[in-house]
């Protein structure tokens, strides 16, 4: 794992960015919520508006946990980032993650994998579970707000926190956080997952990813990424795509498939 200083090092050289920043308010489910709601509003420099008057996208503080929603949605429900109960508890509980255990070897070996877009967090959690120590990447300060949120509830739970301590989460750009970073924080594997244009509404996906793409668009400068990851990773890079979906930049050196999903391997 990179030393501790290091990467709050970079932290601190990654400012909110208003690129990175929809424009959507926050907002309190209650009265209990407000003085939660408001600083949240005041550190990402996002308006506090009144639940009663949102129109569109939101961040919602409703007991004590920080939800994403839009009111315009039909159907629409809000999220939140839920490690403790629904499809991640059964896959912690019944298994799971065989295709990452694969991909990024023992999870026993010296290093760390860096999730470059952590997005809602889940692969980050998986590899946890499987026993790797994680370093997860989000540049959407939104998007952040929500998987620390969703972690910090995780780690209140006893079975959890040994889970939650191998990840670090970090807000920061992969393209300035590898730039930064030097020989020795390298990290052993670096897993990408980035959000590909949509060209069919089916393509969307859940509701949760169309809510994400919704704050945090596309990912325009994926293939450059990739040029990059392969430079700092120590070991390979690991692309996880949609099964038939072509491949991010280069052919990969090879591929382990899934059911719905792939991931492409490119070697350091």
């Amino acid at each position: 794992m990179p030393p501790r200083r290091g990467i709050i090092g970079i932290l601190n050289r990654n400012p909110l960015r208003p690129e990175l920043m929809a424009e959507i308010p926050v907002a309190a489910a209650t009265a209990a919520d407000e003085t939660r709601a408001r600083a949240l509003a005041a550190e990402l420099r996002l308006p506090y508006e009144p639940v009663a008057t949102l129109s569109g996208l939101g961040l919602i503080v409703r007991d004590g946990a920080l939800e994403l929603f839009d009111s315009r949605a039909r159907g629409s429900h809000p999220m939140r980032v839920d490690f403790v109960s629904g499809k991640l508890r059964h896959r912690r509980l019944h298994g799971g993650g065989e295709l990452l255990r694969k991909v990024l070897g023992r999870p026993d070996e010296a290093g760390y994998v860096l999730d470059a877009g952590a997005g809602l967090g889940a692969d980050s959690f998986v590899m946890a579970t499987l026993g790797y120590l994680v370093v997860a990447l989000e540049r959407s300060p939104i998007i952040h707000a929500l998987l620390a949120d969703g972690l910090a509830r995780a780690g209140r739970e006893p079975e959890l926190e040994v889970v939650v301590a191998r990840i670090k989460l970090v807000r920061a750009d992969a393209l300035e956080f590898l730039g930064a970073i030097s020989d020795q924080q390298r990290p052993r594997v670096i897993h990408l997952d980035p959000m590909y244009p949509s060209r069919r509404k089916s393509a969307l996906g859940r509701l949760d990813l169309r809510l994400v793409r919704a704050v945090v668009g596309d990912d325009p400068d994926a293939n450059e990424l990739l040029a990059v990851a392969r430079q700092q990773a120590k070991k390979r890079v690991v692309v996880k795509r949609p099964l038939r979906a072509a491949p991010l930049g280069a052919v990969p050196a090879s591929q382990i498939v899934g059911k719905s999903v792939r991931y492409d391997l490119y070697p350091a």
